[in-house]
């Protein structure tokens, strides 16, 4: 299916085409339809798209690539050969599942809301956002060979809930971007675990404000900030126990309140600069407290 126009897409299956499934340069409206199997892109459009209870699976190119704002909601996206959902726009997902696609599961350009999702799987990274706000609310990003979760050059981000678990890189990497102002950037019994590399890390101009979050059974350290990272964070209420390196190891401090900091390979906490620290365990740890 190809037009310049709107199109509204229901009950529908596009499956088996040697080009895309559907390329509409107007506004995509799409529910309860499948997209599979197609030579190119499952979906394309270049003026924004509404999609709702659809599955968009085994396409050879990207499974969902937009322009414009997306909403969407209660869909599978699937073992495309590309990245499974591409945006450059407004987003707002919904009860999602992407899951097992050829490169990263969601690239999301501009501000970004996502809730209740279910991404795993990937060749790279689970979710990767950039340009705007983030906010990601009671989702997973489990399984993904890269990074579960990156942030670039973001106006500001916000993660509650879920877990980030078993990437093959770091759970969390946020790259030059700040935290909300008065507001917590990742809380709400968030948990990262078990990744190869870092739990969370921060690169460049990047700042966390944590709170109830467990960050554990990571290869690297739980929480830290690359050499240049001079941001100074705030921590509260955080287990950084059985990670491989340091719990946490952060060059440019900050403020850390009722903190567990036991059973790392290498110091419980790393500070670069003056720091407060209140309420605060460190234990048997492979090097200093």
């Amino acid at each position: 299916i190809r037009t310049e126009a709107d199109i509204d897409v229901r009950n529908s299956r596009i499956e088996l085409n040697l080009g895309s499934g559907v390329v509409v340069s107007g506004h995509l409206s799409m529910t309860r339809s499948s997209i599979s199997s197609n030579a190119g892109d499952g979906a394309q459009s270049r003026g924004g798209a509404s999609i709702t209870d659809s599955d968009i699976s085994k396409n050879s190119g990207v499974g969902v690539s937009i322009q414009g704002a997306l909403e969407m909601s209660d869909s599978i996206v699937s073992q495309n050969d590309l990245d499974g959902l591409a945006v450059i726009g407004e987003s707002n997902l919904d009860h999602i599942a992407v899951i097992d696609n050829g490169r990263n599961g969601v690239v999301l350009s501009g501000h970004s809301a996502v809730t209740n999702a279910y991404v795993a799987d990937h060749e790279g990274d689970g979710i990767k956002v950039s340009n705007g706000n983030a906010t990601l609310t009671n989702s997973r990003c489990a399984r993904n060979d890269g990074n579960g979760l990156t942030i670039n050059r973001g106006n500001g981000y916000q993660i509650k809930s879920g877990s980030i678990q078993d990437n093959g890189l770091s759970g969390i990497v946020i790259e030059d971007t700040l935290h909300f102002d008065d507001e917590a950037s990742i809380s709400s019994g968030i948990d990262v675990n078990g990744n190869g590399q870092n739990g969370i890390e921060l690169i460049g101009d990047s700042s966390i404000r944590l709170e109830s979050a467990v960050i554990a059974q990571n290869r690297g350290s739980g929480i830290y900030g690359a050499p240049e990272n001079q941001a100074p964070s705030e921590l509260t209420k955080i287990s950084v126990d059985g990670n491989g390196r340091d719990g946490i190891d952060l060059p440019a401090g900050g403020q850390l309140t009722s903190i567990s900091a036991q059973g790392n390979g290498g110091h419980g906490i790393r500070l670069g600069t003056d720091s407060t620290m209140v309420d605060v365990v460190g234990s048997q740890n492979g090097q200093d407290g």
